[in-house]
């Protein structure tokens, strides 16, 4: 990612187009891994935003909004609190997440706190913007109570499964997750 965003930190500084680094991580990220498919987001957020890019513009782009519901149900789950996270769940629902997509980003963020949780916060070990690691190592850090890492880790590995029983507009599947992972 790092390299990815350098690359196309390069390609803004020529194209005289401003846009902070965390806007620039963002669409790396969305990229997976291939700069082309990077260059070819970031080609979308310039004919949507301009010249003058905001990180506002590429969240809305990248529907990053859905990102915070992740960490609200992560801190929701640390304090074992399983009516905040119902909660969370059907206000991401009825803000029109896409569900599966937001379960399988949610799969992801499980796996990056297991990865933190086992690393620490040494960045070099992580392909993850500056940020988002902070804030990851911040959730771990502020929850020493919680103990079911196993159960998290369960959910990574089956994820497969999970992803292909759910259909688009479900949000049960994500309730069931966290009813297992609060029992």
């Amino acid at each position: 990612l790092r390299q990815i965003a350098e690359k196309l930190r390069q390609i803004a500084d020529a194209e005289k187009i401003r846009i902070s680094g965390v806007g620039l991580n963002w669409i790396a990220e969305a990229g997976n891994g291939s700069l082309r498919d990077a260059q070819s987001v970031f080609d979308q957020i310039i004919s949507f935003a301009g010249s003058d890019i905001r990180d506002a513009d590429v969240e809305e782009m990248l529907s990053l909004a859905d990102r915070r519901f992740l960490f609200m149900l992560s801190e929701a789950l640390f304090e074992k609190d399983a009516g905040k996270c119902l909660k969370i769940i059907k206000e991401g629902y009825f803000a029109g997440l896409d569900m599966k997509y937001f379960y399988k980003m949610l799969l992801n963020h499980f796996r990056n706190l297991l990865f933190v949780k086992i690393a620490g916060q040494d960045s070099s070990l992580f392909d993850l913007p500056e940020d988002d690691l902070a804030k990851l190592f911040s959730l771990i850090k502020g929850s020493p109570r919680y103990k079911n890492w196993g159960g998290l880790v369960r959910e990574v590995k089956t994820n497969d499964t999970s992803l292909k029983s759910f259909r688009r507009g479900e949000r049960s599947t994500t309730e069931t997750v966290f009813t297992r992972l609060l029992s």
